[in-house]
């Protein structure tokens, strides 16, 4: 790939992850708090918005320096589990409008499902050679 098309091709990835991000971040309303859940609701959201942030940065290095073995990588546990610790966080904020009772239980509860999710995220680009 010539040095003009690979630059293009960052620059247009990076520009759909940005504004994906955008999106996320107005939907999702990080300054507009509950006055009931104050802290929990913005844990939450703040915590949702850095997993958004690291996945995407993760993602972007997985396709742009990670080498694509796919059919070694869908036999391993640690591809099953990380497919599936991508979804989690998203599938709380979009369930969280259903959850009336034990509310503040449920953001704390995604919030650190959040975190933990961070760190396997920073554990996978950390332990590949994708990033110097």
């Amino acid at each position: 790939m010539n040095n003009s098309w690979g630059f293009l091709m960052h620059f247009i990835f990076i520009t759909a992850l940005a504004l994906t991000y955008f999106v996320a971040f107005i939907i999702i309303k990080p300054f507009l708090l509950n006055r009931k859940r104050k802290y929990s609701t913005m844990i939450l959201k703040v915590s949702y918005l850095i997993y958004l942030a690291v996945f995407f940065f993760s993602f972007y290095c997985f396709v742009f320096f990670g080498e694509i073995k796919l059919e070694e990588q869908i036999r391993d546990t640690f591809f099953i589990l990380s497919l599936i610790l991508l979804f989690l966080p998203n599938l709380g904020m979009m369930a969280r409008r259903a959850v009336r009772r034990n509310r503040i239980f449920y953001n704390y509860f995604f919030s650190a499902l959040n975190v933990l999710v961070i760190f396997f995220l920073i554990f996978i680009v950390r332990s590949t050679d994708w990033i110097n």
